[in-house]
Formats: C-alpha cells, sequence, structure tokens
C-alpha cells in the first residue's frame, strides 16, 4: 500500500523481517525490510546509507530485527518496492 503514497511523507508500522548490511555495495546501504523478506515484491524497505549509518547507537540490522517499528519520511518507489531513507534514529520509533 506504500507505493501508492510515493513522494509523501508517511509514517509506516509493521515488523522488521530481515535487514542487511550491504558492505560490498556502493554506498554500503543496510536494509530493514518489514513485512515480508527480500527478495518479495510486497516488502516495504528502509534505507540507510553508510554516512547515516554511524548516527545510529549500535548496529540498525541488530537495533531493528524481529522488532516492530514505525518509521517516518518521504515514500520513494525503486525496482517496484517502496522505501523510505533514513537519516537517523529520531525516524524509527520501536513499538514491539
Amino acid at each position: 500500500q506504500a507505493a501508492a503514497y510515493a513522494g509523501q511523507e508517511v509514517t509506516v508500522i509493521g515488523p522488521v523481517v530481515g535487514a542487511t548490511w550491504a558492505t560490498d555495495s556502493r554506498g554500503q546501504p543496510t536494509f530493514l525490510n518489514i513485512g515480508l523478506p527480500y527478495p518479495d515484491p510486497g516488502r516495504f524497505t528502509v534505507l540507510i546509507w553508510i554516512d547515516a549509518r554511524w548516527n545510529f547507537p549500535d548496529a540498525p540490522e541488530l537495533l531493528y530485527t524481529d522488532r516492530t517499528i514505525c518509521v517516518s519520511g518521504a515514500i520513494e518507489v525503486y525496482n517496484g518496492v517502496p522505501e523510505v531513507e533514513v537519516l537517523g534514529p529520531e525516524q524509527i520509533i520501536v513499538v514491539g
């Protein structure tokens, strides 16, 4: 459903079912997959670039995996998958 809100600031809630720090990829992104695991096209992705990763008190994949989170930001769609780019922990609230 999030893809319908592309370009808008929203808050998405859901369980983080998988997370990866792609250290060999350009920009060394961290991906938090909400609702469904990668590569399921129905997932929602939280994207944290390497520069923003250091704003977190611990590795995001350790902080949020198997937790339910609320994440706020502008929805973008990349290869058909909705995502939010996160710059710091203030955009993520753990709710469960």
